[in-house]
């Protein structure tokens, strides 16, 4: 019964216009997140553009059962369109998806310094995050990210997600990569 019930309700939401897919809503008429307050990293049903910056293909070649931290820069542009770059470390993680056969982008792990500027940022209360990459295209992401939003109509005790935008910019390749989603 419960089955069928948020099979209806995730329709009605798709049907609906749920962000990504609507338009931005104001934030007097957005509903209010019960888990999080509204500046919090997963207060927000928008759309978070990131980048990483650095050896980034050095961490995607990393694909060993103990890979290694690999240092970055995760950088996003802030509510006045600042851009933020946070130092962070990053390896890939998981079984199936971090094999080459099965995903061209592993999924990744990153892991913030708790000092500055990382605390006075959106990822302030965060000391690591896990960050899907898409496997087998971008549509997966954003079904899985539906999956999250609905399992936390259901429960408290669920896992928040929030869609990103991620671009990559490795130092030695003159351009970067096209932007694709993903989801923290």
């Amino acid at each position: 019964m419960k089955a069928g019930i948020l099979v209806s309700f995730a329709v009605a939401i798709c049907c609906m216009g749920y962000p990504p897919f609507a338009q931005a809503q104001t934030s007097s008429t957005a509903p209010k997140d019960p888990f999080t307050s509204e500046k919090a990293l997963f207060g927000s049903e928008e759309v978070f553009d990131i980048t990483l910056k650095g050896k980034v293909r050095d961490v995607l070649n990393d694909r060993a059962v103990d890979s290694k931290y690999h240092p970055l820069v995760l950088a996003y542009k802030n509510e006045d369109s600042t851009e933020i770059n946070i130092p962070v470390e990053v390896k890939t993680r998981g079984h199936f998806r971090k094999l080459r056969a099965n995903c061209f982008y592993p999924p990744l792990q990153i892991k913030f310094a708790k000092k500055e500027p990382q605390t006075s940022s959106v990822f302030g209360e965060q000391s690591k995050l896990k960050l899907v990459m898409p496997c087998k295209g971008e549509e997966f992401i954003i079904r899985e990210w539906l999956a999250y939003k609905l399992y936390n109509l259901v429960t408290e005790k669920s896992f928040r997600a929030r869609l990103v935008r991620v671009k990559l910019e490795d130092e030695r390749s003159k351009k970067p990569s096209p932007a694709f989603y993903g989801m923290l």
